[in-house]
């Protein structure tokens, strides 16, 4: 976990994260953030890092798919106040340009039951790419709307 904090610190983005130790190590947390399954709420270094990605907004969407993986992963925790805190990063999520952190945000904010985003979530249903209109359709349903009557 120490190695995977250190990594935080701004660094210059190579071209192929793949090949890149902060990539990987950003993909091994969140394999481990995975495997919590939301058993209990995220301790606070992990909580910390899950923040930092869910705020991450350089670099092109190959790196920044890990923001949605975080934004995704703070929603499982059972903790009201992280929770709260992935409705909020869910919310901002749904405007990203790229289609993983959106699809992954109307996922988080369908596991959350926010109701309140159904007005924020039907232009999705639009969207250019078709997984996120999947995942808007699915969620719209999981809300209780009726989609297409």
């Amino acid at each position: 976990m120490q190695a995977v904090m250190k990594e935080i610190k701004a660094t210059p983005w190579p071209n192929d994260p793949l090949n890149d130790p902060t990539y990987r190590a950003r993909e091994k947390f969140i394999i481990d953030m995975i495997a919590l399954n939301g058993s209990r709420p995220y301790n606070f270094k992990e909580l910390e890092f899950l923040r930092r990605l869910a705020q991450m907004k350089e670099g092109d969407c190959l790196w920044r798919d890990h923001r949605g993986d975080a934004i995704f992963l703070l929603s499982w925790s059972p903790a009201p106040e992280q929770r709260k805190e992935a409705y909020h990063f869910a919310i901002d999520g749904l405007k990203d340009p790229c289609w993983y952190i959106r699809a992954l945000s109307i996922k988080a904010l369908a596991r959350l039951k926010a109701k309140d985003a159904i007005p924020l979530i039907l232009p999705l249903l639009n969207d250019t790419h078709p997984e996120v209109r999947k995942q808007a359709m699915k969620a719209l349903q999981q809300l209780g709307y009726k989609v297409g009557e």
